[in-house]
């Protein structure tokens, strides 16, 4: 078997079989890894949700007795933190899967004298797997790079079970599913806009530490950030007047309590 490098001579492009030293995946490593997600969402999940089930149900379902109500904070509860922990482990489950096609492509690369088929099958695999054609390999000996356990190979692989995970937990509409998606798509829209920034200080030549992001976005935000609010809060009360059954439950009930409140 060969050892490619990174410039390659015909002779060697032409073998019938290319092969990289490939280090051998843990296992035990990955189930523990699996196991150790799928305990850690559901310890955040009861950890955050209970609480915060406490105040909204006492605040917002007076009618219910108590045990309905101790029954709701059990039920939203569990539904947060089995969640968590059902994707917290698909998610890892799909990243091994991932890291094993990957690591099996990587070891039994085939050269152009296999099937076209075969060849151009692996190519595309490896493409939809890894979002290259050749294995990543180390500039220093040619060994392929082997994310930790529980850690993906590359950012394609973690937006894929992500996504996949996504869809099959976080998919099905409920109070607790979209109060969280909501949450997350906010969450992302800021880190998207702080990637930004980052790309912008690269490009303009400044080093990208922490300081400079902060700089770079509290300049930004004093010229635009006034005109979000003013836009934020004119759509929603706007919406609280005229179309208050569009709104979330908790919020419309807590616009009621502040605009709709008598003495």
């Amino acid at each position: 078997a060969l050892s490619p490098t990174r410039q390659r001579s015909p002779s060697s492009l032409s073998s019938p079989r290319l092969r990289w030293k490939m280090p051998s995946m843990a296992l035990h490593e990955e189930v523990a890894a699996i196991l150790q997600a799928a305990v850690g969402g559901f310890r955040y999940g009861v950890k955050i949700r209970a609480p915060h089930a406490l105040v909204m149900v006492c605040l917002f379902r007076r009618s219910l007795s108590a045990k309905q109500k101790l029954q709701t904070i059990m039920n939203l509860t569990f539904e947060h933190a089995g969640h968590l922990a059902q994707f917290a482990a698909l998610y890892k489950t799909l990243l091994s899967a991932f890291k094993f096609i990957s690591v099996h492509l990587s070891n039994h690369w085939i050269g152009c004298n296999e099937p076209i088929e075969r060849y151009i099958g692996r190519i595309l695999m490896s493409m939809l797997v890894d979002g290259r054609v050749l294995p990543q390999t180390s500039y220093v000996d040619d060994t392929v790079h082997v994310a930790p356990a529980g850690y993906p190979q590359s950012a394609l692989q973690s937006f894929l079970a992500g996504g996949i995970g996504g869809y099959l937990v976080w998919g099905r509409y409920s109070s607790i599913n979209s109060q969280i998606v909501m949450y997350l798509v906010s969450r992302v829209l800021l880190g998207l806009y702080k990637r930004l920034a980052e790309l912008r200080l690269a490009q303009a030549g400044i080093a990208v530490t922490d300081d400079s992001i902060s700089r770079a976005i509290s300049a930004s935000n004093t010229n635009s950030y006034p005109f979000v609010a003013a836009l934020t809060w004119a759509c929603v009360m706007a919406l609280f007047e005229e179309t208050p059954h569009v709104l979330q439950r908790s919020l419309r009930q807590s616009m009621d309590d502040i605009y709709r409140f008598s003495l």
